[in-house]
């Protein structure tokens, strides 16, 4: 379950923090009536890095390897862009 708080308590955006600049977004494909689909194709549109997994919401409980090394890919490809 999500904590109530998560909905409840206001976030502050300040813009006071650093940019994001090299984003990945994953999909997962392994659950009916996701409401997650739909931003696929937005971020992808946006120039972010997409993949999909076939698993359910939890990626990092049903395929931690497969996470494990899309993670790794991300953090190489970032430390050789310097």
């Amino acid at each position: 379950m999500q904590p109530l708080a998560t909905f409840q308590e206001p976030l502050e955006l300040t813009g006071t923090g650093d940019p994001v600049n090299d984003v990945t977004y994953i999909l997962t494909t392994g659950f009916q009536d996701a409401p997650f689909p739909v931003f696929h194709p937005r971020a992808r549109a946006k120039g972010w890095k997409t993949r999909t997994v076939s698993c359910g919401h939890d990626v990092m409980l049903d395929l931690p390897e497969e996470l494990t090394s899309a993670l790794i890919a991300v953090a190489d490809a970032r430390a050789a862009a310097g």
